[in-house]
Parts: C-alpha cells; sequence; structure tokens
C-alpha cells in the first residue's frame, strides 16, 4: 500500500480537528469595532467638530446642532434682538425720479426763453432784458440780465449747468427735517435697483449743501460775475429734495417693536439643529449659538462611559442572538463579518448625513441595514439588524423615543415587505410604500411631543420621512454588491445573472461534456421542485445543480454521461478511478472560484457528495482479493458534508437522476422506491447530520422529486416499425 494512501485511510480514522478558535474571535473583533464606533461618535462633534460662532448677514458655511440639551431663553434674547435692530435701522429714502427729470426740464425751459428773448421772437415788440425779467420770480439786476444777453456761448453755458444741476440731483438731495441729525446711513429705493443701496449719509446731499456745491461749482466757471450770480439764483431756486422719507419705515418700525416669543423658554435636545447650512444667520440664531455655547459642557469621561455601557450590553445581546440563528454557514465568519460592516457602513454614513447636512433624524437611511442583510442572508438575522441600529442611530442622533419607534417600524417594514421578492424594481415600490407610512408614523410621533402635526412641521419632516425609504433602497443597491464582492455572498440578483444558461461556464460544459450539461439540467429540475416544497432558495438550488458538476470539465471522457464508446475505467486500478471521479469536486470549486461565485454557490458544489462511498469502486476493488486496502471509508468523497437543506437536496437529486436514467423499469411503485432507499441510505450514512434534516421534511423531498422524476419518464405511444408504421405515425 502506498504512504498517501495509509496516511488517507489513518487520517479517516481519527476525530475531526475542533474548529481553529480563531474563528470565534473573529466574530467577536467586528463587534467590537462596532461598539468603539458608536461610542466615539457618541462624542465626536462635541470634542472634535468644535461649535463655530456663525457671522450675523452671512450664509452659515456647515449645519449647527445642540452638541448637549439646554435651554434658551428666547424672550430674553428676542428684547436683546429688538433692542439692537432698533439700534440698527437703517431708514429708507425713495429717490423721486420724476422730480429730478422735473428740475431739469425747468431749466432747459429757462435757456430757451433766454433764446427766444434774444431773437426778439417771445413777446412781439417787448424789449430783450425785459423779457429775461419775467423769467425770474425775483426780478434780477439790469447789469447781470444785459451781460447774459450779450453772452456769446449760451448753449455751452446751457450745457455746463445742466450737469452741474445734474450730478447734483443724482447725488440724493434730502430735507434736513425728514434725516435726524445723528443719522450714519440710509437705504435708497430707487427704480433703477430691487433692492434699496446702503449709503453713507455723506455719499447724498442735504439742501444747504447742495447749493453751496452749486456755488462753489458756478465760481469755477470763468465768466462775468454779474452772469454767474443770475445763474446761480435761477439754479437754486430750481433745486429741490428728491429724497423722501419712505412712508413703510413706520411699518417695519412697527414690526421690530411688536416682535414675541411664543415660548419664553425653548428645550433644545442634542442634534437638534440649530442654524441651518446655507441659512442666512439672523441675529437671534446668534443669541440661540452664543447661549449653547456658554452652558457647561458634560465631562469627556462620563460621556464616553454613559455611551460604552449600554452600547456593549446591546453588542454582546446582538452577538449572542446571531450565534442563536441558523445562519447559511455557521462555521463561516463572513456573516457575522458582513453584518458588522454594513452596521459600520450604514451607522457612519448616517452621522455623517446628521452632521453636514440639514438632514433631520427622520431623514436618516437605516433601513438599508435590514435590506441588504435580508437579501444576502436571512429574515432574522435582518430583523435583528434593524433593532440595533436603530438603538445606535437613535442615541447618536437625539434620544428620543418616538424617533427610535419610527426608525424600528421603518426598518422592521421595509425588512417585511421584501421577503420572497428581490427584483429592484419591487423593492422599489416597497420603499416606496414604506415611506409614506412612515409619513404617518411622523404625524404619530408628533402627537407624541405634544405637537399637533401642522402644516408647517409635515412640509418640514414628511418629505424627508417619505424619501427615506427610497434612500434605503438606494445605498442597499450600492452596498450589495460591494458585499458579495468582499464576502463572496449571493444576492437574488447574482444568482439570476449565474442562472443564465448562456453563462460562459455553461457554455463551455455543453461543448467540453455534453452529457454533464444535460444531466445538470435534470439535476436542478428535481432539486427545485423538492426545494420549493420545502421552502428552501429555490434560485440558490437551481444554480448549484447548474454548476455542481463543472469540475468534470478536466478529464469530461472519465465519467459515463459524456461516454459513447470504451469506459476508460475499464483497464485502470479501482484507486486511481477512485482518484480521478472523486477529484471532480475539488476542480470544480476550483473552477468557480475563478469565476469569483459567491461562496454559498462554492459550498453546495464541495458539499454535493458529502462523504458518500463510491460504490462501484469499491465493488470492483473487493472483486480483486489481492488489494489489502479495499475498506469502505477509502472510497469515500472527501466531503464536507451538506450543511445547509440545498445541499442534501442537491445530492438526493443527483443520485436520483443519475439511478433513473439506468433503471430497468420506470413503474411508479419502483421509481418511488427507488427515491426512498436513495434518502434512506443517504440518512443512514450521516450525511444530513450536518443540516439537521427532520423526517417529515425528507418526506417532503421525497413526494416532490418522485412527482417530478415521474413527470420525465412518462410513457410514450410505441409506433409501428416499417413504412406503413410511418405514414401512420405522421397521421395521427
Amino acid at each position: 500500500m502506498s504512504p498517501r494512501k495509509n496516511k488517507i485511510i489513518e487520517s479517516m480514522d481519527e476525530d475531526p480537528p475542533p474548529p481553529a478558535p480563531i474563528r470565534n474571535n473573529v466574530r467577536w473583533i467586528p463587534g467590537l469595532l462596532v461598539l468603539l464606533l458608536a461610542v466615539f461618535l457618541s462624542f465626536f462633534e462635541q470634542y472634535f467638530l468644535p461649535v463655530r460662532i456663525p457671522v450675523v448677514d452671512q450664509r452659515a458655511l456647515q449645519p449647527i446642532r445642540a452638541p448637549y440639551d439646554f435651554v434658551f431663553n428666547e424672550q430674553s434674547a428676542l428684547e436683546k434682538v429688538v433692542e439692537q435692530d432698533l439700534r440698527d435701522f437703517i431708514p429708507v429714502y425713495e429717490y423721486d425720479v420724476g422730480k429730478s427729470r422735473q428740475i431739469l426740464t425747468q431749466l432747459e425751459s429757462f435757456f430757451n426763453g433766454i433764446q427766444e428773448c434774444r431773437s426778439g421772437t417771445a413777446s412781439g415788440n417787448e424789449k430783450p432784458d425785459k423779457c429775461v425779467r419775467a423769467l425770474f420770480d425775483v426780478p434780477p439786476a439790469n447789469g447781470g440780465v444785459t451781460e447774459l444777453l450779450r453772452f456769446p456761448h449760451l448753449e455751452k453755458l446751457k450745457a455746463l449747468l445742466t450737469t452741474i444741476v445734474a450730478e447734483i440731483l443724482e447725488k440724493g438731495v434730502y430735507s434736513e427735517k425728514e434725516v435726524p441729525s445723528r443719522t450714519a446711513f440710509l437705504r435708497v429705493a430707487s427704480p433703477y435697483s430691487e433692492e434699496p443701496q446702503v449709503r453713507s449719509i455723506g455719499d447724498v446731499i442735504s439742501l444747504p449743501r447742495a447749493q453751496e456745491v452749486l456755488k462753489d461749482r458756478l465760481d469755477l466757471l470763468r465768466i462775468n460775475l454779474s452772469v454767474q450770480e443770475i445763474l446761480y439764483q435761477r439754479a437754486r431756486s430750481l433745486i429741490e429734495p428728491n429724497l423722501h422719507y419712505s412712508l413703510d419705515n413706520e411699518k417695519k418700525l412697527a414690526d421690530i417693536r411688536d416682535r414675541r416669543s411664543e415660548r419664553k423658554l425653548i428645550l433644545y435636545r442634542r442634534g437638534d439643529l440649530l442654524v441651518a447650512r446655507g441659512q442666512n444667520v439672523a441675529r437671534l440664531d446668534l443669541y440661540r449659538v452664543e447661549d449653547c455655547l456658554a452652558k457647561q459642557r458634560p465631562d469627556f469621561l462620563m460621556v464616553g462611559m454613559g455611551s460604552f455601557i449600554p452600547f456593549f450590553i446591546l453588542t454582546f445581546l446582538f452577538l449572542l442572538s446571531l450565534q442563536r440563528v441558523q445562519l447559511a454557514d455557521p462555521t463561516s465568519s463572513r456573516p457575522y463579518l458582513l453584518v458588522f460592516f454594513i452596521l459600520f457602513a450604514v451607522l457612519l454614513l448616517s452621522k455623517v448625513l446628521y452632521l453636514f447636512t440639514n438632514l433631520t433624524g427622520f431623514a436618516m437611511p437605516i433601513g438599508a441595514t435590514g435590506l441588504v442583510l435580508a437579501l444576502l442572508l436571512d429574515l432574522p438575522t435582518a430583523l435583528l439588524a434593524t433593532l440595533v441600529i436603530a438603538v445606535y442611530t437613535t442615541f447618536l442622533t437625539n434620544l428620543d423615543m418616538g424617533l427610535f419607534m419610527y426608525y424600528l417600524i421603518g426598518g422592521v417594514l421595509l425588512v417585511l415587505f421584501t421577503r420572497g421578492h428581490s427584483k429592484r424594481l419591487h423593492l422599489l415600490f416597497s420603499s416606496l410604500l414604506v415611506g409614506a407610512i412612515n409619513v404617518l408614523i411622523i404625524s404619530c410621533v408628533l402627537l407624541l411631543r405634544d405637537e399637533p402635526p401642522s402644516q408647517t412641521l409635515l412640509l418640514q419632516f414628511a418629505p424627508q420621512a417619505f424619501l427615506s425609504a427610497p434612500g434605503s433602497w438606494l445605498i442597499a443597491t450600492l452596498l450589495i454588491p460591494l458585499a458579495e464582492r468582499m464576502f463572496r455572498l449571493a444576492s437574488a440578483d447574482r444568482l439570476r445573472e449565474l442562472a443564465d444558461l448562456n453563462h460562459p461556464l455553461l457554455r463551455r460544459l455543453v461543448d467540453r461534456a455534453p452529457g454533464t450539461y444535460y444531466h445538470s439540467l435534470s439535476v436542478a429540475n428535481l432539486a427545485c421542485a423538492a426545494a420549493e416544497a420545502v421552502k428552501a432558495d429555490v434560485l440558490l438550488t437551481r444554480v448549484a445543480a447548474y454548476y455542481h458538476d463543472v469540475g468534470k470539465l478536466m478529464e469530461p471522457e472519465y465519467f459515463i454521461e459524456n461516454q459513447n464508446g470504451r469506459n476508460p475505467h475499464d483497464g485502470l486500478d479501482p484507486a486511481a478511478s477512485y482518484e480521478i471521479v472523486k477529484a471532480h469536486t475539488k476542480d470544480g470549486v476550483e473552477i468557480v472560484t475563478e469565476y469569483r461565485f459567491p461562496h454559498v454557490v462554492i459550498d453546495l458544489i464541495a458539499e454535493h457528495h458529502g462523504t458518500t462511498v463510491m460504490e462501484v469502486f469499491f465493488s470492483k476493488a473487493q472483486q480483486n482479493h489481492s488489494d489489502s486496502y479495499c475498506s469502505r471509508d477509502f472510497f469515500r468523497y472527501d466531503g464536507p458534508k451538506p450543511s445547509r437543506v440545498e445541499s442534501a437536496i442537491l445530492m438526493i437529486a443527483d443520485v436520483v437522476e443519475a439511478m433513473a436514467r439506468v433503471a430497468s423499469t420506470h413503474h411508479p411503485s419502483k421509481v418511488r422506491e427507488m427515491v426512498h432507499k436513495v434518502i434512506v441510505r443517504k440518512f443512514d450514512d450521516g450525511q444530513f447530520d450536518r443540516c439537521t434534516l427532520h423526517t417529515h421534511t425528507l418526506s417532503q423531498i421525497e413526494s416532490a422529486i418522485t412527482q417530478t422524476l415521474l413527470g420525465f419518464l412518462h410513457k410514450r405511444i410505441e409506433y409501428p416499425e416499417g413504412e406503413a408504421g410511418r405514414a401512420k405515425a405522421l397521421e395521427g
């Protein structure tokens, strides 16, 4: 006997090694990481993201939330705001464009009258100097009139004076009676601008100052003093204030004085929004933030201990509960790692959204946790994780019992609505329905807070609550492919992709091993019928059945379904044949691993023969009495035994399909007896020990496979031979 065979025989007599302790420890490590993350995030913003005092009348660069509970005296702060606003109030003065145009028109008419007097066309035979005096309200001196009539460049003088007056009017002329003496700024409302423009008192001009400016500008003109005086007197009489005190000022001042707070004292909970991001900061917002920062902060150590102890208990109980849940593969740490990876990702995302956006707690997408775990693992695990993430997120926002109820009910409904449905479109419609229910839950939460669900509150919270469920669906859609790659798990979308008969690996199988390919299709039909009968994962069972024998691609001619002539095993030693056939499970695992199949599918491929005995080669070895190694256990597959019901179904369907092909009779009673014997032998051999199948379940599997197999093996009409027979067959 070869040394290698001796090792195999010795290893089969030994007890299986205990599971590595590191695997159990791995289950606790992610739980510890999530625990530390939750504790850290519970006081992160208080000590690592200090609140910055906003600047009044500027947009807030980030949302400012209350880092702890505090009471704000809004009435007292509002009184300070009113007092300061009254001091800072800048009155509005309306710029009268019509008045400015009227003054310039009168000035132009004055020069036109002088021109007419010079030409003698104004009043018939009236003298020019008398004509000019008639243009003034107060008659000027005779010498000035004469000089004005003699002035050679009257048009140029008209343009200069018009420019001087227009510049004065454009700055804005106000009456000293309408502007208090201590006024430093005023706002000018002009039809040329949408909003009143704030101007310094020096940028506008009073009426006396306008007259002084007019006099100074005329002094700069090198003209006769008499003419200069006449022009000054006329322009001075025309200039009037074109800035008038707006009547809206009194209304605005009255509104400021009438500002009152509906509630004198307001309790702000930890996480409540004080200033929204992008909001124009008002003075009351500034006082609110300053009052928050003036409060004494909680002790760092006390906050850490207050967070750690409940989080530790919660995480510990969650881990214990996970160990009692029947996960897909209880010996693997992948499901545990996935659970805590999703918890970690959703918890971190929710905290980031809460800290750096204006979203309220009702918009947090915690439903993504249950969605991902329901689609990749199972319903109990998803419900447990939904409970945990609801507690975590409530603690990290504002510790509101109504918010916890909202998280829990919405998350559980989202998980339950996806049960048995994995298509994205159905999940989207389900999330929209849950979003509508979330709005109803919000109304109940507001009633719990003794706040009637007013239109303002509903408009603030309802859109975020409604969109939180579709948002959870979107995040879950993004996380599922990532989780599949990282943990080699299978979602329904991934399984449907693998179930496509045009998959490259299946095309390769039909080309190189067509018998194996059609055998796999038949096994899939039998296995799916049994899986549906016992409420197992039908889609997973079909995919595993399609690929369970892909390892035969390595040596297809050594398997009976691919042989069309001589059997190569006839000339081989039974031990050599055993090694070749046994290798197809290991080869299949290696092939699908290269194609990055989900881990659960790989497990089913590795387990579909369990540790059963190759009876053909064992019997052949027994006939050769010279072989001293013909032990029954020697000719067993390497296993492992089926760990889940889908593996057991695949094992039974594989054997039944092969035996049905070589059965001498297909009588229903014989078929039932054959299926029953296959199941009893596997059960007696201990192949179902790891998946704990009950007799009732095995009975359902037997009935489903038998009925499906009888459908395969139905009788057909025997047509007579010869030409007459063929003609009869064509006729009927």
